[in-house]
């Protein structure tokens, strides 16, 4: 007698399991060629996945970047994320982010070869540059929040403007990066937890202090 069972249908990946696939494949294939020999097509036979399956997440070959970078700040981003929501000083803090954040440095040096990359071919480009500032802005406003959020959790005033001290974190983050690229021998990209500890001991003060500064008793 022949059987009645119906043979299996293939299970079609979801939406967000091919985009996820193909964010892995474009930072395995923008970092072993670059990002301007790197193409879609290339992407997509990393993946598994077709070119259309490609056109169906991303409009571009610079969109699917855009969409990898906020990934990989999110990876970051997330990290100290968890430091914070964990009972601790800002010591702890920032001891247990930068270690984290500096293992990323180490582990992911091909990330960081291919923003750089991307960077001097955006800085050249005016219409690639406006896409590329409001990606970073979005980056810095990440940051922001996270200061805001970590100032009123220590209940202190920052000294200056979030907005501003985010530009200073992020780029400590990139610059450290940059330098242990150039000299991994040398520079441990661990500093960056020490020189971020040190910040933010700078700046979260706590409200009683400034107000004794504002108003010394006499």
């Amino acid at each position: 007698m022949a059987s009645t069972k119906k043979p299996k249908e293939r299970l079609r990946p979801t939406r967000a399991q091919t985009r996820s696939r193909l964010l892995k494949a474009a930072g395995e294939v923008f970092a072993e060629r670059g990002y301007d020999r790197a193409s879609l097509d290339d992407v997509a036979a990393a993946a598994g996945l077709t070119k259309g399956a490609v056109y169906s997440s991303f409009a571009s070959k610079d969109e699917l970047f855009y969409a990898l970078m906020r990934e990989r700040i999110g990876e970051r981003l997330a990290l100290v994320a968890n430091a914070v929501t964990r009972p601790a000083t800002v010591g702890d803090i920032t001891r247990d982010a930068g270690s984290s954040l500096a293992e990323l440095i180490s582990s992911q040096t091909d990330w960081h070869m291919l923003f750089i990359e991307f960077w001097a071919r955006a800085v050249r480009d005016p219409g690639l540059r406006d896409e590329f500032a409001r990606e970073r802005r979005s980056a810095r406003g990440l940051i922001t929040r996270f200061l805001e959020e970590l100032a009123v959790e220590a209940e202190v005033d920052l000294p200056a403007p979030a907005e501003q001290l985010a530009i200073a974190v992020l780029a400590l983050s990139n610059g450290i990066a940059i330098e242990h690229l150039a000299d991994p021998d040398t520079v441990d990209p661990a500093i960056f937890g020490v020189i971020l500890g040190l910040l933010l001991d700078g700046l979260l003060v706590p409200t009683t202090s400034l107000t004794d500064r504002a108003h010394p008793e006499v």
